[in-house]
């Protein structure tokens, strides 16, 4: 049985799983459009995801299948709008306008 986090690790882990989602998220956002910053977002995740493997190894071992289905899940093409999986879809939603797309 594992040994019961510390509450500063505890804290640790929480944010590092809840950034990991957010630059997940925009990454998936960024290349669903074609927008600059996927790659660069991408590897901000990875890192995220290293360093979890790293100092949480349990944590990640449960996390990681379950984040490769919901990033693939929410992977969309331009023109077909996901406003229930990405942000960039749901303003635009909400704006009703396109959603943008690289230049």
């Amino acid at each position: 049985m594992p040994t019961p986090l510390q509450p500063a690790h505890r804290l640790l882990r929480r944010q590092l799983l809840e950034h990991r989602e957010e630059l997940a998220a925009a990454a998936i956002e960024h290349l669903a459009h074609d927008l600059p910053g996927a790659d660069v977002l991408a590897r901000a995740t990875h890192l995220v995801e290293e360093l979890l493997r790293a100092r949480f190894p349990v944590t990640w071992q449960q996390h990681y299948p379950d984040w490769i289905r919901s990033d693939a899940g929410r992977l969309h093409a331009t023109d077909t709008p996901r406003p229930d999986a990405c942000g960039i879809c749901r303003a635009a939603a909400r704006s009703s306008t396109a959603p943008p797309a690289a230049a």
